[in-house]
């Protein structure tokens, strides 16, 4: 069985309310259509900390608290399809996921999608690079009771937590010499999540001073020094080379920002 799981809560932004109310038009649809798909929706009250509990800022809720929660209602053969809340799904998303970690990007459109439903195959045909981070993750119950202590504890919506489990769930492979990622285990492709195009989210927009995200990058950096596996780790520090250059740097960074705002006269 498929359970879909989210967290839900209604925000104060009513452009905000009215993306999240058409992603879960979206899901509703597909809930209808397909028997063996549940959900279950986490209201942030359900949940004893977030990201304004801990850190008095948006409540981003904690990844490993969703999927905690999700495994526990449900039994370890089944599969947890973790969305963000803005995510919309396309019209045969559940039909690709299969019962291993799975990821997708996601692809973005300029336009309002209110009323209009896509497939994977219709974004597959799109010439718009799909958006780097990644929207859905498919974690067997299974799996995550074997890996979630080597999961850091991050905040949904904010930086890396999506880089993690990409990861993860891709590892490497040694090709000419070298550990390489894996760009094809694991990946759903073409895209099952799509949504529109929005401002900078709350995390970039404060990239270097709000607190959930500065938490989010200290234990990113920290989960790369803690891996024992050397290939595993010459492969995160190609693929992803700011986990040192800057997790953990931030006051270097914020310094060398003003500088050049002020060589510019800013």
């Amino acid at each position: 069985m498929i359970y879909h799981i989210a967290h839900v809560y209604e925000s104060n932004d009513a452009e905000e309310r009215r993306r999240n109310t058409v992603a879960r038009g979206s899901w509703e649809r597909l809930y209808k259509k397909h028997k063996n798909v549940g959900r279950i929706h986490v209201p942030l009250v359900a949940l004893q900390r977030n990201g304004n509990s801990v850190y008095g800022e948006k409540p981003f809720p904690f990844v490993k608290d969703l999927l905690d929660l999700g495994a526990k209602r449900i039994h370890e053969d089944d599969v947890l399809v973790l969305t963000n809340l803005d995510s919309v799904l396309t019209d045969d998303c559940f039909r690709r996921v299969e019962n291993k970690p799975q990821y997708s990007h996601r692809v973005n459109f300029l336009k309002s999608l209110e009323g209009r439903n896509y497939s994977s195959t219709d974004l597959g045909l799109l010439e718009e690079e799909p958006f780097d981070g990644i929207d859905l993750i498919v974690i067997p119950v299974e799996w995550w009771l074997r890996h979630r202590d080597g999961v850091p504890d991050l905040m949904l919506g904010n930086e890396g937590w999506d880089w993690v489990f990409r990861f993860l769930i891709g590892g490497y492979d040694i090709r000419c010499g070298q550990p390489m990622f894996n760009h094809n285990r694991g990946k759903i492709d073409p895209p099952v999540v799509y949504h529109e195009d929005h401002s900078e989210p709350y995390w970039l927009r404060h990239r270097l001073t709000s607190k959930c995200n500065l938490h989010n990058r200290r234990l990113c950096n920290q989960w790369y020094h803690s891996q024992t596996d050397i290939n595993f780790k010459l492969m995160l520090l190609r693929e992803w080379p700011k986990l040192i250059s800057d997790y953990g740097n931030e006051e270097k960074l914020k310094h060398e920002r003003r500088g050049r705002r002020t060589d510019i006269g800013l």
